[in-house]
């Protein structure tokens, strides 16, 4: 049963944009070297191909393993690779995303391409999302009315 008396908040749309383009930036360290990826870059690439951000010498990572980019607010991580990939956060946790699939990249953590995070070796890209509040993250005005 559905309570009438709770309603939506809405969320103003200069607030909406504010949210969704704040300072955020993505360290990927791969054997020694940091790359920072920022919003406005339209897609940082991982794979064994030359022309891709970070270069993997490894025979279970694709040509194109995979892209990330900055969508909503959130760096995603897209899988191209046959044999996907794993992504192990600082909690501990780690899960497989298939080919074709996407997954948010959150705090700070392990990528593993094709394996398993601990069956890599070397071969892992560390990630840290760093993200810069500002004012509009702060406070959210919720006096707005409900248009229903």
């Amino acid at each position: 049963m559905t309570n009438n008396n709770e309603t939506t908040q809405w969320l103003n749309a200069s607030l909406f944009k504010a949210l969704n383009q704040q300072d955020a930036k993505l360290l990927l360290i791969y054997q020694g070297k940091t790359r920072v990826f920022k919003p406005g870059v339209s897609v940082f690439t991982i794979g064994r191909n030359p022309a891709c951000n970070i270069v993997i010498d490894n025979l279970s990572c694709s040509r194109l393993h995979l892209n990330i980019v900055y969508r909503k607010g959130k760096f995603v991580l897209e899988v191209k690779g046959l044999n996907g990939v794993f992504v192990r956060t600082d909690t501990g946790h780690e899960i497989c995303v298939a080919q074709q699939e996407q997954i948010p990249l959150t705090g700070l953590g392990i990528i593993g391409l094709g394996k398993p995070t601990g069956q890599c070796g070397n071969n892992v890209v560390h990630f840290k999302c760093e993200y810069t509040e500002n004012e509009h993250m702060v406070s959210i005005d919720n006096t707005g009315t409900d248009p229903l």
